[in-house]
């Protein structure tokens, strides 16, 4: 895989949504986690056939980007939170938030900024206590993933989950691999996400690979074959 260095990190975001094979990829990971609602552990706000069950959901959309985790689970919660990094991200993701099937005023304008960072970036009390924190194909950029999960679980309410999307090995490999400068993504396995998850404090830990191999083209023309998994743990009730 060459990498793209020197693009800009928006146009990067835009080639991985729009491209027609991304596209589909896209489209097959959301479906993927739509009929995957029961598997969060989540008493959402709005049912699937549209039963409002009058819970309040609170959710953080972290590393938000242009809004994939905030697409498949708003509309069956009550208030989206969204945060990144990225200035480009965020303006993609306030850009799209407009085209979701979220009820107007469920879902806050996305802030740029960081909350693994030592201090924070943020220090605001409507940043925490979450009842679901989404982190969507972003864990293995981060350069721990321990750190990250340990930090967001602190955001969560008691009982609260954190919820990863990303990318799947079933081989036991260890940290990321390195090509020059450059840190090649990675891919979690099971036990690998169920340590990270407990290192942080949570529990309940579950995992399900989705049965489909998704196919990505990248900026340098090639194709890749991935699977995906989705793993979900929870900050103990007491």
């Amino acid at each position: 895989m060459q990498e793209h260095t020197g693009m800009d990190i928006g146009v990067i975001s835009d080639w991985f949504e729009y491209r027609p094979i991304n596209r589909k990829a896209r489209e097959g990971l959301d479906a993927a986690a739509r009929s995957r609602l029961d598997f969060v552990g989540v008493e959402w706000s709005t049912l699937p056939d549209g039963t409002k069950t009058g819970q309040e959901v609170k959710m953080l959309d972290y590393a938000c980007g242009p809004g994939a985790m905030t697409r498949i689970y708003g509309p069956y919660v009550s208030e989206v939170k969204a945060i990144d990094l990225e200035p480009a991200m965020v303006e993609r993701y306030n850009k799209n938030k407009t085209t979701w099937d979220v009820a107007p005023g469920f879902v806050s304008s996305a802030i740029v900024g960081n909350l693994l960072s030592n201090p924070v970036t943020i220090e605001d009390r409507m940043y925490e206590a979450f009842d679901l924190i989404t982190v969507g194909a972003a864990l293995h950029h981060f350069p721990s993933a321990v750190e990250a999960v340990t930090r967001l679980a602190q955001l969560l309410r008691p009982g609260g989950v954190l919820l990863i999307q990303d990318l799947y090995s079933n081989r036991e490999e260890k940290g990321t691999s390195v090509v020059g400068d450059r840190r090649k993504p990675h891919y979690f396995h099971e036990d690998e996400m169920k340590q990270t998850m407990e290192a942080g404090g949570l529990v309940d830990f579950r995992m399900e690979v989705y049965p489909q191999i998704f196919e990505l083209e990248l900026p340098n023309g090639d194709v890749r074959k991935i699977e995906c998994f989705i793993a979900r743990a929870a900050q103990p009730k007491d």
